[in-house]
């Protein structure tokens, strides 16, 4: 079983990519909306300035209503100013963006331990690394190729990134395989191309049996996606599969599972269509499972 917790090494601080665009983007917006604000205001201030031109001219000189006209005229555009003045700063306020809406800087850490084994998906393709501690590092499609060339089962390695709130899941940012002495940066997403989908390797007809030894997570929403079993097969959750029956899996646990998947040089790897324990029967995985256990007694007849 793999046991063991991450060693963390001294924390540095650094943003991250996608916090910092967020937080640019959000700065933009607001000195936009500044910069709205006073042309309204300065084109306000324009017209009234016209308004005031205009009648002082359509006045006769020395008619003793031009005096108290243009002190009226001049009254009313101050106070329109004052108030166009007003709106604009309220306005400047309320677009302000929040400080607790902006992203937060994040924690910049690092990890070291032992490459286990590749995560897989059930078409046999690597997505990243599962160490013996339990950590799991995942990449994409794009890089797997690379990362298998220089990261390989049994390597001590050593990696920058981010803790994940799930804190068995780490983004890297740089991996140093120590064993080596080689380095991999993990790439954007569109640094490289898209596999070809007709090199992905087909899926067939599988079984899979033993202990529950890992709870594998998915690294987007980081809720349970899958689990390793002791016989080294990586049993993949079909999507419908309920939030109840992914939290009712626990560590420990004698499984059994079969549906489709994929073995090969990296590994063994399926998408489970039934799922029960060890000694009980084969319970379809669908949107109405909840538990095993659940479905066992569900199943089973009552007293007659």
């Amino acid at each position: 079983m793999v046991k063991g917790c991450p060693v963390e090494l001294s924390p540095t601080y650094n943003i991250d990519e996608a916090a910092l665009v967020r937080t640019q983007l959000a700065e933009a917006g607001y000195r936009l909306a500044r910069l709205l604000n006073a042309l309204t205001a300065a084109v306000l201030a324009t017209g009234r300035i016209l308004q005031v031109a205009h009648v002082i001219q359509v006045l006769q000189p020395g008619s003793p209503r031009k005096t108290a006209m243009r002190t009226l005229v001049v009254a009313c555009s101050l106070v329109v100013l004052a108030s166009g003045m007003t709106f604009s700063v309220s306005v400047s306020l309320a677009v302000e963006p929040a400080e607790h809406l902006l992203p937060p800087l994040y924690h910049e850490s690092a990890t070291e331990g032992t490459v286990a084994r590749y995560l897989l998906d059930p078409r046999g393709e690597v997505e990243g690394l599962l160490l013996t501690d339990g950590t799991q590092m995942h990449v994409t499609s794009h890089i797997a190729s690379e990362l298998i060339k220089v990261m390989k089962p049994g390597d001590r390695i050593r990696a920058r990134g981010t803790r994940k709130r799930q804190a068995a899941l780490f983004e890297p940012r740089v991996i140093q395989n120590l064993s080596t002495g080689t380095s991999f940066s993990t790439p954007l997403r569109l640094d490289l191309p898209i596999p070809d989908q007709e090199n992905r390797l087909s899926m067939t007809d599988m079984k899979a049996s033993g202990t529950l030894e890992v709870l594998l997570y998915d690294y987007m929403n980081e809720t349970v996606r899958g689990m390793l079993l002791s016989d080294g097969t990586q049993v993949r959750f079909p999507p419908d599969a309920t939030d109840a029956l992914r939290r009712s899996l626990r560590v420990g646990q004698s499984l059994k599972a079969d549906g489709y998947g994929t073995e090969n040089e990296y590994g063994r790897a399926m998408e489970a269509l039934r799922l029960g324990f060890e000694h009980g029967r084969l319970i379809p995985l669908d949107a109405t499972v909840n538990s095993l256990d659940a479905s066992d007694q569900a199943a089973s007849p009552g007293p007659k």
